[in-house]
């Protein structure tokens, strides 16, 4: 690997560290960890009766656009990919919750 990076070292520039990398991955890895922590959450806020799946379909359109700006904010780098895949991730889950909910609370 040193070679590698001493090759032709005074034409190239360096331009991923190993530090920036596990940085972006840590990132990422949190990103997506908080985010399937969502159906645990909304799950135990209407087993305690504070939500409903009627709320959350009510507020679904809301809940979308929120989740899909967040998904641009948590994810780090600047792909394009990371907060698609995200803002999915998230949109299925709610609407994974949604049934989830409606399947327990019966």
């Amino acid at each position: 690997m040193q070679w590698l990076v001493n090759f032709a070292s005074d034409s190239f520039t360096e331009l991923v560290s190993a530090d920036s990398y596990f940085t972006f991955v840590a990132f990422f890895l949190l990103a997506f960890g908080i985010v399937f922590e969502i159906p645990l959450v909304l799950t135990f806020l209407a087993q305690l009766g504070l939500v409903t799946s009627q709320t959350l379909r009510r507020k679904r359109p809301t809940a979308h656009i929120g989740m899909w700006i967040a998904a641009t904010f948590l994810t780090p780098g600047a792909d394009f990919y990371s907060p698609i895949i995200l803002g999915v991730a998230m949109s299925f889950l709610y609407e994974l919750t949604i049934v989830f909910i409606r399947i327990t609370k019966h």
